[in-house]
């Protein structure tokens, strides 16, 4: 618990220094939606689609490139069945090198390529197998691990924004083979003034 408060305190600090770096042209922002395929032998499959919101600061950049500090947060829920459900959170801190349109710097860029790592928590499930069964049990997993990210974007806008492709993969810190692939389509935010 005290994980998930010390995440929760570092994406607030995060989101705090966004909002007043924007004054600054060095406000960074990505949100759409994702689809998260997570588990483990033990476990089994999760997957739940989510929307999502990365807030980040552009701690270098030029007209073709930018590195930005970013924190990705992605909350989402589905119905198993008409009986149970289940919740999730995808929450890693990365530093993403972002090249060509992807900087979102350069309005005449078609093409853009995001690179990034970091490491989050990741959680998903807390749904009851059987809604009969008494001795069912509620089902859920969560890792806190390393991320690794890529995405891409094509076409151009006005104001540096643009669409982009993401993929997602994470694998857990411990001996257990934990692991989270996804694949979202997210709108990013120019930084042309």
């Amino acid at each position: 618990m005290k994980q998930v408060r010390f995440l929760i305190s570092c994406i607030l600090l995060l989101m705090l220094f966004s909002a007043s770096a924007q004054k600054k042209g060095t406000f960074y922002g990505r949100f759409g939606g994702n689809i998260f395929f997570s588990g483990s032998m033990e476990k089994g499959p999760f997957f739940f689609p989510a929307i999502s919101f990365a807030p980040g600061i552009r701690i270098a950049q030029s007209k073709d490139f930018a590195l930005v500090l970013a924190a990705p947060i992605s909350v989402g829920a589905s119905i198993r069945s008409s009986n149970s459900s289940y919740l999730g959170i995808d929450a890693p801190a990365t530093l993403e090198f972002n090249f060509g349109s992807a900087a979102g710097n350069n309005e005449k860029s078609r093409v853009g390529l995001m690179i990034g790592a970091g490491a989050g928590y990741h959680y998903a499930g807390n749904y009851a197998e059987t809604y009969n069964d008494p001795y069912s049990d509620f089902r859920h997993f969560d890792f806190w691990g390393y991320r690794l990210e890529s995405g891409i974007t094509f076409g151009k806008g006005g104001n540096g924004s643009q669409i982009m492709i993401l993929f997602n993969y994470g694998r857990g810190f411990s001996s257990e083979k934990r692991t989270m692939i996804g694949a979202g389509l997210v709108f990013t935010m120019g930084n042309i003034k």
